[in-house]
């Protein structure tokens, strides 16, 4: 199926354009030709955008669902492609991964406000804004997690990869954890970065970057961490970067630990960087130090028990 028509929406005066379903299956068969879809105010006003083959845009503003399958190729020429509230964006699919999404002209990939599930690719920097969700296990070019805006690698869990990426003011990081053995980015969530980690969060409560701990069952759902045991001490690797970290600090990304269903028996959950890479690391409950005035007490007593059987020896 191949569409002759160049499709194009283009806002007029007064109300948006009255479609409730944009159904466009662009380039479908096989040796189809590429669509394009221009003009300054093109937008997606709550439709279905599919392409199967090749579409290029012209700033695109989408308020509806993108879905970039498998050898389909999604082509920003100039501007932003801007996901709006309660969009929903997705690239390639679990059962099968593909689709590219490719930004030109120093265009951006910002999402505000909605879903993006990359399991392809995306060419080109990512911004995700307040009150949106990129995750997936596709590859991504720069991230930046601004204020609001979270990312979750893989797909519940697993692994993803990206160029640099920032952790600005107010951002958040979601790390699910399927099993305390096993392999990172399988059994729990990894983050590769093929560049450098810039942590730029702030260190008052509401400035700090926030990683959120998840641990599930094998069905994805909520659930104690398997194989989890708090009377040893644990590490998993979270973030791994080829050109390390900056800026980070305890003080400066708060971890919530809050989705970790399994008890800590008095342990403690904290992250730590070692050789560019950042760690999830779990500490048991030690046996208390005794205070100075325990310890006197306690030698105290040893030595009246000693005096006391050196009495009845002697007796």
């Amino acid at each position: 199926m191949a569409l002759s028509a160049t499709p194009r929406l283009r806002r007029t005066c007064g109300a948006a354009p009255a479609l409730t379903t944009l159904a466009l299956l662009l380039a479908a068969a096989a040796g189809a030709q590429a669509q394009t879809w221009t003009g300054l105010s093109s937008s997606n006003p709550g439709g279905t955008f599919i392409v199967a083959g090749s579409a290029s845009v012209s700033s695109l503003r989408s308020s509806g669902e993108v879905v970039v399958p498998l050898g389909g190729t999604l082509l920003s020429t100039s501007g932003n492609l801007v996901m709006t509230g309660g969009s929903r964006t997705t690239v390639g699919a679990v059962n099968a991964p593909g689709g590219t999404i490719e930004l030109r002209a120093g265009g951006r990939l910002q999402l505000n406000g909605g879903l993006l599930v990359n399991n392809g690719s995306i060419l080109g920097p990512v911004d995700v804004n307040f009150g949106s969700l990129a995750k997936g296990a596709g590859t991504y070019g720069q991230v930046t997690l601004n204020d609001g805006g979270r990312f979750s690698p893989g797909n519940s869990p697993g692994q993803v990869s990206t160029a640099d990426a920032t952790w600005s003011v107010g951002g958040g990081l979601v790390v699910e954890l399927a099993s305390a053995t096993g392999t990172a980015g399988v059994d729990w969530d990894l983050w590769r970065v093929h560049g450098a980690l810039a942590v730029a969060s702030g260190a008052t409560a509401n400035s700090r970057f926030t990683v959120s701990l998840a641990t599930l069952d094998a069905g994805n759902q909520a659930a104690a961490l398997a194989s989890f045991d708090a009377a040893r001490a644990w590490q998993w690797r979270i973030v791994d970067t080829d050109s390390g970290i900056t800026g980070f600090d305890p003080a400066r990304v708060a971890l919530d630990t809050q989705g970790f269903f399994s008890p800590l028996a008095g342990g403690t959950l904290r992250l730590a960087v070692a050789d560019g890479d950042l760690y999830l690391q779990f500490s048991p409950l030690s046996a208390p130090v005794p205070e100075p005035q325990a310890w006197a007490l306690l030698l105290g007593g040893l030595g009246l028990l000693g005096r006391a059987a050196r009495r009845r020896r002697a007796g």
